[in-house]
């Protein structure tokens, strides 16, 4: 997958929260940090990724361009596709592309962030 014009999912990356609840303890939550486009690619073929579409995780890889937000996202967020509500667990950090253009995170669908 290369250039933008496959970039047909709009993203947001959810960054955990915990906001005070009023009684000594805190509330677990998700605070948007960054929207962009973003490609989807579903992994299949291999081994592991059978294996885990069998127990229903799906693994991906979303592409996204390279900027200054892109590259604070860290493993412990999720993406968000904002057209389906489709939720995506990151399982790692960005690897950049051969270009340098994109970034590519691997995630899985199916698992809780």
């Amino acid at each position: 997958m290369t250039g933008s014009g496959r970039l047909s999912d709009r993203m947001a990356f959810d960054a955990p929260t915990a906001t005070p609840n009023g009684g000594g303890g805190t509330v677990q939550g998700w605070a948007v940090q960054h929207e962009c486009w973003a490609g989807v690619t579903y992994l299949r073929g291999t081994e592991p990724v059978i294996a885990a579409r069998l127990v229903g995780v799906q693994p991906v890889v979303i592409r996204v361009r390279n900027c200054a937000a892109a590259r604070a996202i860290a493993s412990d967020w999720r993406a968000r596709d904002m057209r389906t509500g489709v939720i995506y667990a990151l399982a790692g950090n960005a690897v950049p592309t051969d270009d340098r253009a994109y970034l590519d995170f691997m995630a899985k669908i199916g698992v809780t962030p």
